[in-house]
């Protein structure tokens, strides 16, 4: 027996020697002529062997309509296995040419006679034989084994027990969830939820989730010849878990997602600013005992009230396993509303209670101690292990990771607060852009300060005019109604 590269070269030099060939020449072929995922680039050799199949085609619309009782996020993903479906020209291929895996369980006689295992499967044929009942000859084992879909498509009905014990089988079916990639619609959810439904008459996902692939950091697919492979252990020298976690929740669920270096580095910094905010907040709650009511102030009800709302957003995005938009609008909140902002606006009232009162300071600890219980419970998907420290150190009840989900407080929302608390972060703004513009420390203290307003905001400034002179260091704070637009600030150091 020859191999297809010696039987070609054979046939050439009878050609020759017949003086049929009239020039040789080297050719490069620009088509694929090797296998695909193998190193050795050896030309593809097609041998015409008998296969075993599973029988697909007519049951093609029973998996669309299956599948269309499924959620699948996002939707348009269901789609792919639609058009997939619709367009299969051939039933499964289940026989492979290989020597690990799932043995196929019959015996094939030279008669054409098929004998099955009669026993508990699996069962290995491979060097095996039987006696043919319709001829009486010896029937050989089958050495081919199954293609790798045939053992993952049985995943849900593994795992709730179908045939062993069908009481947990019928609370545990069909399975709450199956998260995969894009590419193997086609294979992996295609054949799962055909055989699932063949030998149960269900559905077998109640939600399925799709991811898209990681590319390199060009946003080209990763590729050794292309050079911009990053291996998982790479960053991990560099970086936390924690800090890689946020960089793939960053992807959008059914997109390509680059792996991002400068993403790392934000997500890194993120999580040294949560560590030094935490434990700010921390140091100003070592006496805090919850049990009175606090007397809130505007700026705290602002802040509470953006809680909520992220809150909110949160699990609503949560539920339908959105990441990336709900971790982001948490970092921005941490980074700007509570550090750049809220903080600066009491420190006064934690450092002073002399001045500002007890109470007061009590409210500001309140709201600190409520935002950072929320936000660590918020960012435990996405960062478990900096937010499972900071608890322990901080709360030391329980794991913040098994702990109860928040859930919105309606009390804590008022919509006067936040339009009040918008523009106390606007009027500090402009007090800290002047110091900035002209090299003034921020712990200066400025002479004289008037804000002139209309008279639609003049009601609110009441109500937060404590905070913006205080925050701003200002000694004396004037405000006047005028027909201006907004207001405008007039500074006098």
């Amino acid at each position: 027996d020859l191999d297809a590269g010696e039987a070609r070269k054979m046939i050439c030099e009878d050609l020759v020697e017949d003086g049929h060939i009239r020039k040789i020449e080297k050719i490069t072929h620009s088509v694929l002529s090797h296998t695909e995922r193998s190193s050795c680039k050896h030309p593809i050799e097609l041998l015409p062997l008998k296969q075993w199949f599973i029988e697909v085609k007519k049951f093609t619309q029973d998996i669309i309509m299956a599948s269309k009782e499924m959620n699948w996020y996002p939707q348009y993903m269901l789609q792919r296995l639609v058009d997939w479906s619709e367009a299969m020209d051939w039933d499964w291929i289940i026989s492979r040419q290989r020597v690990f895996g799932t043995p196929i369980p019959f015996w094939v006689c030279e008669c054409g006679a098929v004998i099955p295992a009669d026993g508990e499967l699996p069962v290995d044929p491979r060097g095996t034989s039987r006696k043919c009942e319709a001829c009486g000859k010896k029937a050989s084992g089958e050495e081919d084994v199954c293609d790798c879909w045939v053992d993952s498509s049985v995943t849900p009905l593994v795992i709730s027990r179908w045939n062993s014990d069908m009481g947990f089988f019928e609370k545990t079916y069909p399975c709450s969830l199956r998260p995969q990639g894009y590419e193997i619609i086609r294979t992996w959810a295609f054949y799962t939820i055909f055989r699932s439904l063949i030998l149960t008459g269900m559905p077998c996902f109640r939600e399925l989730l799709i991811n898209g692939m990681v590319a390199g950091p060009d946003g080209r697919k990763m590729s050794k010849s292309l050079g911009n492979v990053v291996e998982p252990e790479e960053p991990l020298k560099k970086y936390s878990a924690d800090t890689l976690r946020q960089w793939a929740a960053n992807g959008t669920l059914g997109d390509d997602y680059p792996f991002s270096w400068e993403e790392c580095d934000h997500s890194e910094r993120f999580l040294t600013k949560l560590w030094n905010i935490s434990r700010f907040i921390q140091m100003h709650l070592e006496d805090f005992k919850e049990g009175r009511t606090p007397q809130f102030r505007e700026i705290d009800l602002w802040i509470l009230s953006l809680l909520q709302e992220l809150i909110a957003d949160t699990s609503g995005n949560m539920d339908n396993y959105v990441f990336n938009i709900p971790m982001e609008r948490t970092r921005s909140f941490m980074w700007h509303e509570l550090a750049d902002n809220y903080l600066e606006m009491v420190k006064h009232r934690l450092y002073k209670p002399e001045v500002y009162g007890e109470e007061s300071r009590y409210a500001a600890q309140y709201t600190l101690n409520t935002i950072l219980k929320n936000i660590l419970k918020l960012l435990a998907p996405y960062t478990p292990h900096i937010c499972e420290e900071l608890w322990d150190n901080i709360y030391s009840k329980e794991y913040v990771t098994v702990s109860k989900w928040p859930t919105p407080d309606k009390k804590l929302i008022s919509e006067e607060a936040k339009e009040a608390g918008e523009l106390a972060k606007r009027l500090v703004g402009e007090v800290r852009r002047y110091k900035s513009e002209n090299g003034i420390p921020l712990a200066k203290e400025i002479e004289k300060v008037k804000i002139y307003i209309n008279k639609d905001l003049a009601s609110r400034i009441e109500k937060i005019r404590e905070d913006i002179k205080a925050t701003g260091k200002i000694n004396k704070l004037d405000v006047e109604v005028s027909d201006i637009k907004e207001f405008a600030v007039e500074i006098t150091c």
